[in-house]
């Protein structure tokens, strides 16, 4: 069989583009309700797959169908691409002059076929249209879209001006050294090299394209993955550690403290006057005040110190590196004098306080659970006796000796 042929080489291109068309259909059956444009891809090389059957069927059916008609579906089916990519990477351009170009071509295409016969003239067209889409093509994946999105859609792009620079090189192949012959069947040669390279290179494009959906949606799902790790992590309200992390994090601070022998406070916290809040302006002020504390205990400690929500109005506040406990009471009157500055909204104004107990590694307990335990019972001390101001729990050796 002689590699050239151009009736080969269309009957090639057919079975390529039904592999390609396959591939990317596929992968607008998998990630199509996620993605907006993958139909448009899908759409794209199916008319890819006409386009050539209708050429390898030149001198069977009639000429405006086998060429112009073949002609058209290729440079609407690259159209419908650059929608379709236009739509993945949500960006959208003035279509104006691409439909124009679209509504054009077959004019164009047929009056080189009827009129004045040109197989030179017909080729350029059809380079020309179809280089001009993919250098939009190339200019949307590598230029126009988003960066986080472009890291996706960067290989496209790159296959995309490999596509443009082949059509440059073929419209510079018609004009320069174009074939004498009137008959595309009958040329072969260069002309049959470059439809077969760009077969090859349109069946590495469809390949790329699953490699950028899947790789956007792998990054989703390990975005998503991270959500949930958070939402599990952390609360919702103030979006602070939640128990189950300030637990963990007191771990590792106890096991650093033990290596580095220095200290470590585990403060409960409180609010004051917090039920009267939600009772005299209701729960949707109570957010934001419990918002607004959030803030002001982050804003009063270091950033290596941990600030949880443990519950409806209790925090956890473990704060590391301390080497006595008049560091930890300097700290909890910090945090009580931040905590206790009203709290204006919507005209109002809430007035709370702070209850504080306070637990020491070493000196309380030397296991993270308890610290936490002998914290909420010294702050129930300070409830009792007067509210707003903070206490210690017992040492080890006074709890032993009791």
């Amino acid at each position: 069989m002689n590699l050239f042929d151009m009736r080969t080489v269309f009957l090639a291109g057919v079975f390529t583009e039904i592999i390609s068309t396959i591939i990317v259909a596929s992968l607008w059956l998998q990630a199509g309700k996620r993605y907006k444009g993958t139909a448009f891809l899908a759409a794209s090389f199916a008319l890819y797959t006409a386009a050539w059957f209708l050429a390898a069927m030149r001198g069977l059916i009639p000429d405006f169908f086998a060429m112009t008609g073949s002609n058209t579906l290729a440079v609407l089916g690259v159209f419908l691409g650059y929608l379709g990519l236009e739509r993945f990477v949500g960006k959208r351009s003035s279509r104006i002059f691409n439909c124009l170009l679209l509504a054009a071509f077959p004019f164009i295409h047929a009056y080189y076929l009827f009129i004045e016969p040109s197989l030179t003239a017909r080729s350029l067209t059809l380079s020309i249209a179809i280089g001009i889409y993919f250098l939009q093509y190339t200019l949307l994946l590598l230029y126009r879209t988003e960066s986080d999105i472009r890291r996706f859609t960067r290989i496209v792009g790159f296959i995309s001006a490999f596509l443009f620079l082949l059509c440059c090189l073929r419209i510079i192949q018609l004009i320069f050294f174009a074939s004498r012959s009137a008959d595309l069947l009958k040329t072969g040669g260069a002309d049959a090299l470059f439809m077969i390279i760009f077969q090859m290179i349109l069946l590495l494009l469809a390949y790329t394209l699953v490699l950028m959906v899947n790789k956007r949606l792998l990054a989703n799902i390990q975005d998503q993955e991270e959500k949930i790790r958070h939402m599990a992590n952390h609360d919702a309200l103030t979006e602070l550690p939640s128990l189950r992390l300030a637990q963990d994090r007191l771990s590792m601070a106890v096991n650093l403290a033990h290596r580095n022998k220095t200290k470590v406070a585990v403060m409960f916290i409180d609010l004051d006057s917090f039920k009267a809040v939600n009772d005299a302006f209701g729960h949707k002020s109570g957010d934001h005040v419990l918002r607004e504390v959030a803030q002001r205990l982050c804003s009063a400690v270091r950033e290596t110190d941990t600030v949880a929500r443990v519950g409806g109005d209790e925090f956890l506040l473990i704060t590391t590196e301390l080497h006595d406990m008049k560091a930890a009471g300097n700290i909890a009157r910090k945090v009580i004098q931040v905590v206790s500055q009203p709290v204006n909204f919507d005209g109002r104004q809430a007035n709370i306080g702070a209850s504080i107990g306070i637990a020491f590694y070493p000196d309380a307990s030397e296991d993270p659970g308890q610290l936490i335990q002998l914290a909420d019972e010294a702050m129930y001390t300070i409830k009792k006796s007067g509210k707003n101001g903070f206490a210690f729990s017992k040492l080890k050796a006074a709890t032993q000796e009791s």
